[in-house]
């Protein structure tokens, strides 16, 4: 594998969709993008290289957590 910037750990890449230029820090939407999420280990801007899998998973969830709120404190569409 080739590493670089966006190579911490020789199992994952990371650092692809730069926040506050390509995905949003807060709400992870994609800039310019409507109904796009990006949760994804490419936001990271450093990984540990330590059980990878549950680093993705704790954004994911958090994140999807906060999408079902989002959703249920909207009114019903006519």
């Amino acid at each position: 594998m080739v590493q670089g910037d966006c190579a911490n750990h020789l199992a994952y890449y990371h650092g692809g969709a730069l926040v506050n230029k390509v995905v949003d820090s807060r709400t992870y939407r994609v800039l310019g993008v409507d109904a796009l999420r990006v949760i994804d280990g490419c936001t990271f801007n450093f990984s540990r290289g330590t059980n990878l899998q549950a680093t993705c998973m704790m954004p994911a969830r958090c994140m999807g957590v906060q999408i079902l709120r989002e959703r249920l404190q909207q009114p019903a569409a006519a």
